[in-house]
């Protein structure tokens, strides 16, 4: 079981680092990403999808509830950028709806570390 789960938190990094495209809940209000507090851990999370219907039938969701909610595509160009915002805003979580895994929690920490930024810069230089 444990296996299992480290195997399924690796693909889900993976899958944050390369996707392709990814969409987050943007909220209309501040127009930042819409942070939601984890009621069991406490952490401010963010949420994240990898097929844009899904994001779509959130944001819905969440503007039916009364809050002002849209949708934004992010490209593999504006990640890095876009997690480091993060956190400056102060967001320590990701809420991820990977396939078959609606709402796998990672924490933001745990996506990139200092070698493998410094190592993606020297690639590119």
């Amino acid at each position: 079981m444990r296996t299992a789960k480290k195997t399924a938190l690796r693909e889900t990094l993976q899958s944050l680092r390369t996707p392709g495209e990814l969409y987050v809940i943007m909220s209309g209000a501040t127009k930042l990403p819409f942070v939601v507090c984890n009621p069991e851990t406490f952490d401010d999370e963010i949420l994240l999808y990898h097929r844009e219907e899904d994001a779509k039938n959130k944001a819905k969701e969440l503007t039916e509830a009364h809050y002002l909610a849209g949708v934004a595509k992010l490209v593999d160009d504006q990640l890095l950028a876009f997690y480091t915002s993060l956190y400056l805003m102060g967001v320590n979580g990701l809420s991820v709806n990977v396939r078959d895994r609606p709402g796998e929690r990672v924490q933001l920490k745990d996506l990139w570390s200092v070698e493998e930024y410094e190592g993606k810069q020297e690639k590119e230089r």
